[in-house]
């Protein structure tokens, strides 16, 4: 028997609904060099998101895809570092009582990652003790123990000093070293050792899911430099789980591999209503060379997400400008862009192909990969506005568990979601729909929520008739 508290609304098929607002949260899972491990962190700007989690390489993900995603309107990005069991920090012992003691300060760098290996340690003697200078250099931390005239006595103390203070490393004494054998003064000393854990399994990324983010608030995930079917269709079965165990509505983001041929995408066996499928591969100019690289279709997937997160839910990707460095569709030949005809074979199969359209490089239609293209959900914008006026109930109603399950209480929940989806076609979202009915179910301490709307529909095509004069 099922204890929590919950809201339970049934959509009847002909409306639809999507998660509150624009714009829409993103969340980023992959790999870095900097930055806890494993733990949600929130960004509104690339710049704050770079300055956590440092520069970028080529074997490295969260980065880039964060890049891409900003470049294309992105504004909230939730981001969740995952490394490989290799992670390392950087570290160093150094020694004391004019050598004659080994370690009695070790300095390891605050998070695991290769750009723990730029920090360095300078100990300098001041009258009868220390201070300490810790630098990556970018930022300086400098310890003198406000300035006294023999710095810090102790190792303790020159410890406690940095581990209250510092943002890039800690320390730690070595026992029985604590007001003996005073650290030796050193000059630039670099730690070393740190292990970014690049090299992930997917188990690393379905672990982070499971432990951060099934209950964390977010619209749309991705995982650049994902592009496995089978990987794809675990990750869709846990977000469609959270979906309906969780009552949190997203929707999963990726990209087909780079240089993957039509038939081996049509092929794609994973479907849902809330997996978005991009295609092809986009060149991308990192910082860390002079020249363009390509990446596989989970960066343009990135893009795509950015697309749509800056626009509200009743608007559909179709035809909006896609910013990318430039297309791939085979790097073998040379073959940047999609014609028409092969751009209506992976609309065919759910995939959604960006290519060269009227000038630019845009979206050819917003759509998720349904199984069944018939259905309303095979629209992008449709399953948005879905879980948008979801959300909006659900939020609503959870203010009236507890209260008597009575039928004038049952009439006004009924009339608050109706005032909410009045708004809602004042804001657009919906054109239409019928009076809510609230229902007592089966059991007397459930209710049952029924709402009926009308969808606002995107403009996917145009229909144009050309009248010819000679005049």
């Amino acid at each position: 028997m099922a204890l929590l508290p919950r809201v339970k609304i049934t959509t009847q098929e002909n409306l639809t609904l999507t998660a509150p607002g624009a714009p829409a949260v993103i969340t980023l899972m992959g790999t870095a060099q900097w930055g806890d491990v494993g733990v949600v962190k929130t960004f509104t700007s690339y710049a704050n998101l770079l300055d956590y989690y440092k520069s970028d390489a080529s074997d490295l993900t969260l980065v880039k895809g964060a890049d891409v995603s900003y470049n294309n309107g992105a504004y909230i990005v939730k981001a969740v570092r995952v490394a490989s069991s290799s992670k390392a920090k950087s570290t160093n012992g150094f020694d004391g009582n004019a050598g004659g003691e080994a370690d009695v300060l070790t300095v390891d760098a605050k998070y695991d990652g290769l750009y723990g290996n730029n920090i360095l340690v300078t100990v300098l003697t001041k009258g009868t003790g220390r201070t300490v200078s810790i630098t990556d250099g970018v930022n300086t931390e400098n310890y003198s123990n406000n300035n006294a005239t023999d710095g810090y006595a102790t190792n303790q103390a020159i410890a406690d000093a940095i581990n209250n203070g510092s943002a890039m490393v800690d320390v730690t004494v070595k026992a029985g070293s604590e007001a003996t054998n005073l650290v030796d003064a050193v000059t630039q000393t670099a730690l070393a050792g740190g292990n970014n854990g690049s090299t992930t399994a997917f188990t690393d990324y379905t672990t982070a899911f499971d432990n951060v983010l099934q209950l964390e608030d977010w619209d749309i995930l991705i995982i650049p430099g994902e592009s496995d079917d089978s990987n794809h269709a675990t990750m869709v079965g846990k977000v469609e789980g959270r979906a309906s165990n969780e009552k949190k509505y997203g929707m999963y983001f990726a990209g087909v591999t780079a240089d993957e041929d039509i038939a081996t995408q049509k092929a794609r066996t994973t479907q849902s209503e809330r997996f978005v499928l991009a295609s092809p591969s986009m060149t991308y100019l990192p910082t860390y060379q002079a020249t363009n690289i390509t990446l596989d279709g989970s960066y343009l997937a990135c893009a795509l997400a950015g697309q749509t997160a800056s626009r509200d839910v009743e608007i559909a990707l179709t035809r909006k400008n896609v910013t990318v460095g430039g297309l791939v569709v085979d790097s073998t030949t040379g073959k940047e862009y999609y014609n028409n005809g092969e751009m209506e074979e992976l609309l065919g199969a759910g995939i959604i192909p960006v290519s060269k359209i009227t000038g630019g490089i845009k979206v050819a239609r917003g759509i998720t990969r349904s199984s069944d293209q018939s259905s309303v959900y095979f629209e992008l914008n449709v399953q948005r506005i879905v879980d948008y006026v979801k959300a909006q109930a659900q939020i609503k109603l959870d203010g009236f568990l507890g209260d008597p399950n009575l039928s004038r209480i049952r009439d006004v929940m009924a009339r608050e979601v109706d005032g909410i989806l009045q708004q809602d076609i004042l804001d657009e979202v919906i054109s239409n729909y019928e009076p809510t009915e609230v229902t007592e179910a089966i059991s007397p301490d459930t209710v049952n929520v029924s709402m009926t709307i009308q969808p606002t529909f995107a403009i996917n095509f145009i229909n144009v008739t050309l009248a010819i004069s000679r005049l």
